[in-house]
């Protein structure tokens, strides 16, 4: 892999290249693209894009199809005071639109831990759960990856696969420091709306022949964190996911909800 900083003005500019041979999913795959950085009095924007492109080696199941897909991110958080700092953020990752084909056009990281990403990221957060079953995403991660089993050449464990619906997903969120209400108090809060980006690939039990809906669902997360002092604290997170129409139409409409408390020792 390579990574390159250069300094613009008030930004930071880096262009990326890293490359996977992935001898166990059989497949060779090139990722490139760019992050930035930055401050504009209050505003700090950041954004990213990148893109893969590859192919699966001839001793493979599905042999000699391209591997060709692409991710972007953007966001601002808003430095409004200790206590208040909001943030938008959108999160965007290409789905495939025919399984059946040569064309691998699900994003697949070569791994992903979304979960500690610095602006949308919260560990412990109940989309960077192990949410398999119902929506593909497997803990730290925030893609759908693991809907399907096949055409799979990179995610946490090569677990991800190239057929997956990929993703948009639209956060808004704020964190900040409560000490002046209740002494070493912080916290951290945030809503997603997550929409797939393709469903051909899904299918719908709910309503048989009939295509899937775009809503996946919408997650609720707050996070608590007490420092008793620079060595331990207290952190609680409650989180929520609210299936939407494309969820039920693939699994169901039970609700999920976590509760974790975490005591922490740090040295």
């Amino acid at each position: 892999s390579l990574k390159v900083n250069q300094q613009v003005g008030n930004f930071n500019l880096s262009p990326f290249y890293a490359y996977s041979d992935n001898d166990s999913m059989e497949a060779e795959i090139h990722y490139y693209g760019a992050e930035m950085t930055g401050k504009v009095g209050m505003f700090k924007p950041s954004c990213e894009i990148v893109f893969a492109d590859g192919e699966f080696d001839s001793a493979h199941v599905n042999g000699g199809a391209d591997i060709s897909s692409w991710a972007a991110f953007a966001g601002v958080e808003m430095d409004v005071c200790k206590g208040f700092t909001p943030y938008v953020a959108v999160r965007y990752t290409q789905g495939d639109d025919d399984a059946s084909d040569d064309d691998v056009e699900g994003w697949v990281g070569i791994t992903d831990i979304g979960r500690f990403t610095p602006l949308m990221g919260m560990d412990g957060g109940i989309l960077s759960e192990d949410l398999g079953q119902s929506y593909g995403a497997t803990l730290y991660s925030y893609a759908p990856e693991r809907e399907f089993s096949t055409n799979r050449y990179g995610g946490i464990s090569n677990g991800g696969s190239g057929d997956n619906p990929g993703q948009i997903i639209a956060a808004v969120g704020a964190k900040g420091d409560l000490s002046s209400l209740i002494d070493k108090l912080s916290y951290k809060t945030q809503v997603f709306f997550i929409w797939y980006d393709e469903t051909d690939n899904l299918v719908n039990i709910k309503n048989p022949g009939e295509d899937v809906d775009d809503y996946a669902g919408t997650t609720f997360d707050l996070q608590l964190n007490y420092a008793l002092d620079k060595n331990f604290s207290i952190d609680y997170i409650f989180g929520v996911f609210v299936p939407g129409d494309g969820i039920e139409d693939t699994e169901g409409d039970d609700v999920a909800m976590t509760n974790c408390l975490t005591l922490a020792w740090s040295y």
